[in-house]
């Protein structure tokens, strides 16, 4: 380390490093301490590691569970973290909705009429750093609630997108947004909107969240992926699907993201066979620039096959979700898979996340133990 200049170390070395390792050298010196936990290279490492496909982590959980293993993407069966989130045995946590960094947790009680959210709250996995924000209760409990989740890195912002959909026969569709910055909640939409029905799970890159609608008439059905301009704060287009895809309306549901690409899969039936199909849409709002990514035979199987990541350096193999408590990586070449085991604990939640220095002001922070 002696031979070796500051500014190459400080610049193209340190950068590169998971987090883990970064907390860790803190304890060499006092440099190293003021180093490390200065803003300039806090956002030095983040813009590192939204460029990398390196020190990614996945974030398992089961339903309703304060507790997160944190793993290393590239070290699945490595002992993992525990981060414990600190609530009440009345409150359980979920998992809403992630970006690049960090997860949005929902703190509900337990043991009502309705899942009453009490809390939400910002958390970045990688330090246990976690904020709780302001919930934005409803007029009506919702039938369904969904959440997306954005950093705005030119203003330094996050944004948190609600929509809710109930009973209500005034008004069924609400959208909020949410602003750190200003730590308010801002009614963006109440609208009654009799044909259109959220069915799906919601989607963000970028700016844009994506979430996929049934939309209803006398004698016919079809699906939508509806776009909400996070920046904008205003629905955009439709995205344009193939053909096939809007006449199966009622087996695509699943929207995801792989690579930094929009994907939509579900079951696909034939005369004699059933298949679980992923869609990968290539370029921006071009029809014709969806193509199928995979193709499983899911005859006598009961279970998606929902994709959750790409091998580290691969883009052949997809770690996968193929039932409610398993977990394997598939080869598209192939077809092959093998499983993954947790001893101790099931994954049930599943998120990827990349690893993160940042803090957030005025929050708290957890400490991470070894499992």
């Amino acid at each position: 380390m002696a031979n070796i200049p500051d500014d190459i170390l400080h610049l193209c070395i340190l950068p590169q490093l998971p987090v883990k390792s970064l907390i860790r050298f803190k304890c060499v010196s006092k440099s190293w301490q003021t180093l490390i936990s200065s803003p300039d290279f806090i956002r030095l490492h983040h813009r590192h590691a939204l460029s990398s496909d390196e020190n990614r982590l996945l974030i398992v959980s089961d339903r309703f569970s304060p507790q997160f293993h944190v793993h290393e993407l590239d070290s699945l069966l490595a002992p993992p973290l525990l981060l414990t989130y600190p609530c009440t045995k009345q409150v359980v946590v979920n998992v809403v909705a992630s970006c690049d960094f960090f997860l949005l947790l929902s703190c509900s009680l337990q043991y009502t009429a309705y899942s009453q959210t009490v809390a939400l709250v910002l958390l970045n996995p990688s330090t246990g750093s976690y904020y709780k924000i302001r919930h934005q209760s409803t007029p009506i409990e919702p039938h369904r609630k969904i959440y997306g989740l954005y950093h705005d890195d030119a203003n330094d912002d996050y944004k948190i997108v609600r929509i809710t959909y109930t009973f209500d026969r005034s008004a069924n569709r609400e959208v909020l947004v949410y602003g750190f910055k200003t730590n308010s909640w801002k009614l963006v939409e109440r609208k009654l909107d009799r044909f259109y029905f959220m069915v799906g799970d919601v989607a963000v890159i970028g700016h844009l969240l994506y979430t996929v609608f049934r939309i209803r008439s006398v004698d016919s059905e079809e699906i939508r992926i509806g776009c909400f301009d996070i920046v904008a704060e205003r629905w955009t287009n439709d995205v344009l699907l193939p053909e096939y895809m809007v006449n199966n309306y009622h087996s695509y549901e699943d929207l995801f993201v792989l690579d930094g690409l929009l994907c939509i899969a579900g079951e696909n039936k034939d005369k004699t066979d059933t298949y679980y199909s992923v869609w990968v849409r290539k370029e921006y709002n071009v029809k014709e620039s969806w193509v199928k990514l995979i193709n499983i035979d899911i005859n006598g199987c009961c279970w998606r096959y929902f994709p959750i990541t790409y091998r580290t350096g691969s883009r052949h193999e997809l770690l996968c979700k193929p039932g409610c408590e398993l977990l394997c990586w598939y080869n598209i070449r192939d077809g092959e898979d093998k499983q993954v085991k947790f001893d101790g604990y099931k994954p049930i939640s599943l998120h990827v996340c990349r690893g993160s220095l940042v803090t957030f002001p005025g929050g708290q922070r957890i400490n991470l133990r070894r499992f």
